[in-house]
């Protein structure tokens, strides 16, 4: 099944309750009823055809209705072979869609989905979120094995990792973030700039291409790593690949240490 997220952030507020309280999302593009995506512009066009793919096919949605309820999202069914209404109030074609066995879910329990969310798109698909919604929706934890983690949440259990090994002593700048060629930063050992990637991808061609966006912040004072699969492990001059896994298996050695208990409530325990 796919995984979808459609924001609610309309300019009436009592459109958004309404939609809230009726368990409807919507969308709306150039004020128009119909729900052809062949009758819209670029965005319109894109926008109606996937929310008509959801509707097809059936999607497990995120609803987020921010005016009305910041801090929490929710998760619904939209049922295969539902059918897109479009509704007008005071002028304004809403195209909306019913959604099923929804389920509020706070931001403070699961923190990752506020860090994950689709950033601009009114309706998208919400892949970064794959593999944790099915386990969320039914109120289940992730297995305990670094595969559950996101790649943000990848990318701060090798931050600490290297805090651990005192490789580096102070960040630089925030993990992950939009930074293309780099995940980690930090200031190491004799004032050495430490720079990180971090990808659990397998794709050799896809490291290739992020080894040498790396390699850009080779100098005399720098310190390159990749993080990736254990089962690619390989050689890169100037750069040191270390193992996801071994960092996985480092920071859980101990049950209940404080990293144990991190990764513990990463994995929704």
């Amino acid at each position: 099944m796919e995984f979808g997220y459609v924001r609610h952030k309309l300019e009436d507020d009592n459109v958004n309750e309404m939609l809230f309280n009726e368990k409807k999302i919507a969308i709306v593009f150039e004020n128009k009823k119909s729900i052809n995506p062949e009758d819209y512009g670029r965005f319109g066009k894109s926008a109606l055809k996937l929310l008509n793919e959801f509707c097809d096919k059936g999607v497990i949605v995120a609803a987020d209705y921010p005016t009305i309820k910041p801090a929490s999202i929710y998760l619904g069914k939209i049922k295969r072979g539902s059918q897109i209404q479009p509704i007008n109030i005071e002028g304004i074609w809403y195209k909306t869609v019913m959604i099923e066995n929804i389920k509020e879910i706070p931001y403070s329990k699961y923190p990752i989905l506020n860090a994950i969310r689709p950033i601009g798109n009114t309706i998208s698909r919400w892949p970064k979120a794959e593999k944790i919604l099915p386990y969320i929706y039914n109120n289940k934890p992730l297995p305990f094995k670094v595969s559950s983690l996101t790649s943000e949440q990848l990318e701060l259990i090798c931050s600490e990792y290297l805090k651990i090994l005192k490789v580096i002593n102070a960040p630089l700048l925030k993990v992950g973030g939009s930074q293309p060629k780099i995940d980690i930063s930090g200031i190491g050992i004799e004032g050495k700039r430490v720079y990180a990637q971090v990808s659990f991808k397998e794709s050799k061609k896809e490291i290739e291409n992020k080894i040498e966006l790396l390699k850009t912040f080779e100098s005399e004072d720098s310190i390159l790593i990749y993080f990736g699969p254990k089962k690619l492990s390989e050689d890169f001059e100037r750069i040191t690949y270390i193992a996801i896994e071994k960092v996985f298996e480092t920071l859980t050695k101990y049950p209940f240490s404080t990293y144990y208990l991190m990764i513990q409530e990463m994995l929704l325990g």
